[in-house]
């Protein structure tokens, strides 16, 4: 497989499927074989919405061969705090999952990377890369000039991924009851 054999597209309404189980994967709730289904099932609910972070209207899907095969939720993270409020209700109210004190992720100015995630039948093409390529392609199109994720502190192959798309670590943050590194990137290129 080569590059051209990858094509990107804005998610659909009809993706919440498959968003859902790379949502749960890239949060370590599960993964894309076996996820709990009232997980997916409130997970999927929450990505069909427009007002939440993990809505499909934010995500970019990796199509090879006509399936899906990666997709990369990314966002404004001015909008961070409203679609936040939403989403952690929802996940309070339906999974028990209370996530109220954890601090913010992101902030106004930054293209946020919420979460990336290859489904395992593609991983090791290079489909993870090239989803964060475009996605910052994407932030820059609509005039952002920084990007940011987090990613586990412990995850040294992410790490690197995200260094070779040109992310720099700028600290360590607390978030879903673990220590993730806070990187960022230019998209002045």
């Amino acid at each position: 497989m080569n590059k051209t054999d990858i094509i990107f597209r804005k998610a659909v309404a009809d993706d919440a499927g498959f968003i859902s189980k790379a949502m749960l994967a890239a949060l370590g709730v599960g993964d894309f074989l076996s996820a709990p289904k009232k997980d997916l099932e409130v997970i999927e609910e929450i990505v069909k919405r427009n007002d939440t972070l993990y809505s499909y209207e934010n995500v970019l899907v990796a199509e090879v061969d006509g399936k899906c095969a990666g997709c990369m939720i990314a966002y404004d993270g001015g909008r961070y705090p409203g679609m936040r409020e939403v989403t952690f209700k929802l996940l309070k109210d339906e999974l028990d999952m209370d996530y109220a004190q954890m601090p913010d992720e992101t902030h106004e100015g930054e293209y946020y990377m919420d979460s990336l995630a290859v489904s395992p039948e593609f991983r090791k093409r290079g489909i993870g890369k090239s989803l964060m390529m475009k996605s910052l392609e994407l932030g820059k199109s609509i005039g952002f000039t920084q990007a940011s994720l987090l990613v586990l502190a412990t995850d040294q192959g992410l790490q690197r991924l995200y260094k070779s798309c040109g992310f720099e670590p700028v600290g360590l943050q607390d978030c879903f009851g673990k220590k993730y590194l806070r990187m960022v990137a230019s998209l002045k290129f």
